[in-house]
């Protein structure tokens, strides 16, 4: 019989964030603004997270613009 392993800490977290923006995300039909008040936490900040986790895609009224990566 196989045993499951965990994930990996990190590969566990970036799970848990992205499931969590896209369901605040959802909840508030894609307005950043107030999705990022809800997570306490600046507009800037739930930015780049939609960005490192790449899931742009995923956010409802996602416009196809695409990131500028400093």
């Amino acid at each position: 019989m196989e045993q499951h392993l965990p994930l990996p800490l990190h590969e566990a977290v970036s799970a848990f964030k992205r499931k969590l923006v896209l369901d605040v995300l959802e909840h508030f039909s894609g307005n950043r603004s107030r999705a990022a008040a809800a997570l306490k936490i600046e507009r800037t900040s739930l930015l780049r997270l939609i960005r490192d986790l790449e899931i742009a895609e995923l956010v409802p009224g996602h416009r196809g613009r695409p990131s500028s990566r400093r």
